[in-house]
């Protein structure tokens, strides 16, 4: 067997795009829209929710308006974004508000009105910008201080303050109401408000909810937690303090995060006038392993701890926490970073963490959230020498395990358009290496949503190169792909394969013609390559010979595409039919070749004729008698009996054949289609006979 290979080597590489503009002056506008308060959200596949208040004329005074950045910066939403809510009933201020991602990409936007009847109401958006609950959303009743928790089954978890008590609602993924009575969050403290916290969901159809005991509309207030299942029912007893009596900031000023169904509150705030901020553990049961305030961010009480920002690198058992530091006279400012053991507690970096910033020297400080990647903390800072209380420039931080600088220079400019003050300054969670930040910006007396992207994590993008070889039905891949972690094979049958092996093989289970895909990963990005093969049976030349006379007749075994045939006597054929005929001119033994082939392979075979009837005497045609009667053939020989008796088709098969050493012979036609066929006969005085006969 003589195979042919066909085979596919392809190198692509995806360029690093280290920002969205390389212009940190310029940056990337995604919305061309006045814009006051803003959120942003991540999808798990690196799109960018911002979703913004835009101050209007009254009566309306404020739309909600929500965009969606693609994975290259490309606004989906239109220049301006799309209007979320421009009916809610809105006064010339805004409150407290949020906006959530669910496990499919949908936007989840919880808020309240300021005007009017303060409807608080949710509405749900999908990647493509249909507003999935209505042109109003959801109206979940009249409050303030709504949160948001999407569940993995695509329901949602709802928080909001009508009143003194915060309430916890149920929706479904179509926005209907699933629980007949509302969880009513208690005060721990009669007289006090029970103040929207936030959420993280565990196993076991169960979340836990952070509230904040406060008196009235102070931001002070004393952190609990309480966990619940998805039917609305209390898990625990009762509520657990979070703090002995260090006071936190209810609307929002702390982290709350989770590893499996252990979650850690990282807050701030005042125990008198000491400002210090504090990482918590709540075991999944409820219990405070770290004690009752948690694990202090640093010993020392000379200094105030203030904004602290807690986060987890996926898989990681370590907590990373920053803070900025200041004298007690809150003047100059500095910062540093605490590494702690998740299960421990212990603090990595001494007892007062490692200083990252200096006070008083560059009054550097914090904006956003904290994030980790591969174990390394990263943040945005801003100068407060030169841009006070709205920076003009913003710089990215990457730390190494120790919470040293990674790179020269410490600072990558991320924003740095010298007119524009910031505000509303976040950093979202880390894609594939790439870091995101988002921000209001005033340029021209009116606010803007700007957003940046840094790769963090410049790498070698994967290739994707093959070669196959295909065996009848066999397909081996030789991988010579490069940078690549894992590569899934898919062999367009409904089957694949996850193998980074140089040699990968597959066997389908019909013949055909298929498309098969790579695609390669590693965490900078991927690569993909597809190609379409065809698969066949196996093929046989081998063949059958018959001759008479002076011609010879040749039958493949197997179906063929084409073959060539080579007669032995300097003629050729090439033909598609798997049949042959050829016609000698002498006597003679004849070596007859043949090359098959289909769609995949190639096979050759040889076989030997023997032409022996050129100048054989034949009888009289009148003295051997051919007769068809009804369904019986009958041959008669009256002068000599008939020693071999053949029937032959047109083309060279030889359908029956008898040495009845007799003068007459007989055999059925039932059976036999109709047609021409050739009758041949030896007599045994060495005659002859050769006759066609037509089939009825």
């Amino acid at each position: 067997m003589k195979p042919f290979i066909f085979s596919a080597l392809v190198v692509i590489g995806f360029p690093l795009m280290a920002q969205w503009t390389p212009n940190t002056a310029l940056n990337t506008l995604a919305a061309n829209v006045n814009t006051d308060d803003m959120m942003t959200a991540a999808t798990n596949d690196g799109r960018t929710y911002i979703a913004f208040w835009a101050p209007v004329s009254g009566p309306t005074y404020y739309e909600m308006r929500l965009q969606l950045l693609d994975t290259s910066g490309t606004p989906q939403f239109g220049p301006n974004g799309m209007i979320v809510d421009n009916s809610i009933g809105m006064s010339t201020s805004t409150v407290t508000w949020d906006l959530k991602v669910d496990n499919t990409n949908n936007a989840y936007i919880g808020i309240t009105g300021t005007g009017g009847n303060g409807d608080a109401r949710v509405h749900k958006v999908s990647p493509s910008g249909t507003k999935q609950w209505g042109t109003n959303g959801i109206t979940i009743g009249q409050g303030y201080s709504v949160r948001l928790l999407p569940l993995n089954s695509g329901e949602l978890i709802v928080a909001y303050l009508p009143g003194s008590h915060a309430v916890i609602k149920k929706y479904s993924a179509t926005g209907t109401s699933m629980w007949t009575t509302p969880i009513t969050v208690t005060p721990v403290v009669s007289t006090h408000q029970s103040w929207p916290g936030e959420f993280i969901e565990m196993s076991n159809n169960k979340f836990m909810f952070v509230f904040h005991n406060k008196a009235g509309f102070s931001p002070s207030a004393l952190p609990y937690a309480h966990c619940y299942s998805t039917a609305g029912t209390a898990v625990w007893t009762a509520p657990v303090p979070l703090s002995s009596g260090t006071y936190t900031y209810a609307f929002n000023r702390y982290d709350f995060i989770q590893r499996g169904d252990t979650a850690y509150f990282g807050y701030g705030g005042a125990q008198g006038s000491n400002l210090q901020s504090f990482i918590q553990r709540i075991n999944p049961n409820g219990t405070l392993p770290w004690g009752a305030n948690g694990v202090d961010f640093g010993t020392q009480n000379t200094l105030y701890e203030r904004s602290m920002r807690l986060a987890r690198g996926d898989d990681s058992k370590y907590l990373w926490a920053i803070a900025e530091m200041t004298t007690t006279s809150q003047g100059n400012m500095g910062e540093s970073v605490q590494k702690l053991h998740a299960h421990t507690g212990a603090r990595l970096l001494g007892t007062n963490g490692q200083v990252v910033y200096t006070i008083g020297t560059s009054d550097i400080s914090h904006r956003g959230h904290l994030q980790v990647w591969d174990d390394h903390p990263v943040f945005l800072v801003s100068d407060g020498n030169s841009n006070g209380v709205f920076p003009k420039d913003l710089l990215l931080v990457e730390l190494d395990t120790l919470g040293n600088f990674l790179n020269t220079p410490a600072e990558i400019d991320f924003a740095t358009n010298s007119t524009g003050t910031k505000s509303r300054i976040d950093l979202l969670p880390i894609h594939n290496g790439m870091v995101i930040g988002a921000w209001v910006e005033d340029r021209t007396g009116n606010g803007r949503p700007y957003a940046q992207r840094v790769d963090i994590n410049p790498c070698l993008a994967p290739t994707l190169a093959f070669q196959w070889l295909t065996s009848n039905t066999t397909l081996t891949l030789s991988n010579s792909s490069l940078n690549a972690d894992s590569i899934y094979w898919d062999f367009g049958d409904g089957s694949g394969v996850a193998d980074t092996s140089s040699s990968v093989q597959h066997i389908f289970s019909a013949p055909g013609t298929y498309t098969i895909c790579g695609v390669a990963y590693n965490a900078c990005s991927t690569d993909s390559l597809c190609a379409t093969i065809t698969v066949c049976d196996a093929l046989s030349a081998a063949f059958s010979t018959a001759s008479f006379l002076d011609s010879a007749y040749f039958s493949l075994n197997s179906a063929v595409d084409s073959v060539y045939w080579d007669f032995g006597d300097g003629q050729t054929l090439s033909t598609t039919d798997s049949t042959a005929s050829h016609v000698y001119a002498l006597n003679g033994t004849y070596t007859v070749s043949c090359v098959a082939y289909n769609a995949c392979t190639a096979d050759s075979a040889q076989s030997q004729v023997v032409i022996s009837g050129i100048g054989v005497p034949e009888t009289d045609a009148n003295a051997i008698q051919l007769l068809q009667v009804g369904d019986r053939i009958e041959l008669t020989s009256p002068n000599a009996p008939l020693l071999n008796v053949q029937m032959w088709t047109a083309d060279g098969r030889m359908l029956w054949s008898s040495k009845p050493s007799s003068s007459n012979v007989s055999w059925s036609s039932q059976g036999i289609p109709a047609g021409i066929y050739v009758i041949r006969a030896e007599t045994s005085l060495g005659q002859l006979f050769v006759e066609r006969l037509q089939v009825q």
